[in-house]
């Protein structure tokens, strides 16, 4: 379902860098005239969302589906979208015992109907619309669509577009809600290019506001953009930790700090595949996976600033 947000990136990018779309649909876009190619700053967020793929037909026509990736209880009784044809239904959940089964229903007389609207290779998504209220802004899909948002601001601004002597590519990858994204394919378009990277960011989405059972982190709504300085799969090296927290005061951006043993993995499957340096940056995200997320518009700003500091002042 990533489509509509890679036919708007090279829209906003301009000139300035050139697209490439992958076979997997990742897409990569780079700088074609900058100097200094050794030092290239790799920043990747993912254009996917979390999805649902059609599992069995019912005689009363229901659908039901199986969610990819984690599914909250609070997905009952929304509104889905189906491709290909642009079907509407809602989305129900039932509980037996701890396990949960997800149902569609798309006004379908019978199995035959409901297979024909929405047949087993279509994908269903959250249909719903982003409302703000004060500084908090409440839609779908901010995992991870806020970060390449934030990404495309930050590379689109007059900042970066006059910096010289970085390479900067971004990377806006898909099917990271499946766990297992083409990582490989990424980084090989990456070595096509000819570059060395310095260092490597992925950009996240985190869940805020949330009770830390464990006692862990724990990110706030409003009080900055997170650095992860280590989750499940990489732990950032001191200097790289240092610099970004000395670049946020430098530019009087607003940070939290998160130290996690949770997470996907691509920060360390692209650290390691690139053989660079790498670091995670993340917006606080309330009700994750759901059709009413929830995120502060201060966060984004201070994660756009970010990047965009990381761009124009890091040292490799």
């Amino acid at each position: 379902m990533e489509e509509a947000v890679a036919r708007l990136i090279p829209e906003y990018l301009g000139e300035t860098f050139t697209c490439q779309t992958t076979p997997h649909r990742n897409m990569v876009a780079f700088q074609p005239h900058v100097s200094n190619h050794r030092q290239a700053i790799v920043i990747q967020a993912h254009m996917d969302e979390l999805a649902f793929k059609p599992t069995r037909y019912l005689e009363n026509g229901l659908i039901e589906v199986y969610p990819v990736s984690a599914l909250p209880m609070d997905a009952c009784n929304q509104r889905v979208i189906f491709q290909p044809g642009n079907i509407p239904g809602l989305l129900t959940v039932q509980q037996k015992d701890k396990q949960r089964f997800y149902y569609v229903d798309i006004g379908a007389a019978s199995a035959q109907d409901a297979r024909d609207q929405v047949p087993v290779y279509a994908v269903g998504a959250y249909q719903n619309d982003v409302v703000f209220r004060g500084t908090q802004a409440v839609g779908k899909s901010f995992d991870d669509r806020a970060a390449v948002a934030a990404m495309v601001c930050a590379l689109a601004s007059e900042q970066c577009r006059e910096q010289a002597g970085k390479r900067v590519i971004a990377l806006f990858t898909v099917r990271e809600e499946t766990f297992f994204w083409s990582h490989r394919e990424v980084t090989r378009v990456v070595s096509d290019l000819d570059v060395k990277a310095g260092l490597f960011v992925n950009i996240e989405s985190c869940p805020a506001n949330k009770p830390p059972v464990s006692g862990g982190f724990n990110a706030e709504l409003g009080k900055g953009v997170v650095i992860a300085h280590m989750d499940k799969s990489y732990v950032a090296f001191p200097h790289v930790s240092r610099q970004l927290m000395e670049l946020a005061a430098t530019h009087e951006i607003p940070i939290q700090n998160m130290v996690s043993n949770k997470g996907h993995g691509e920060l360390g499957k692209l650290c390691y595949e690139l053989e660079t340096p790498g670091i995670g940056l993340a917006i606080p995200s309330l009700f994750m996976h759901s059709p009413n997320s929830v995120i502060d518009v201060r966060d984004f700003d201070a994660l756009v600033r970010l990047v965009m500091a990381i761009i124009t002042d890091y040292q490799p």
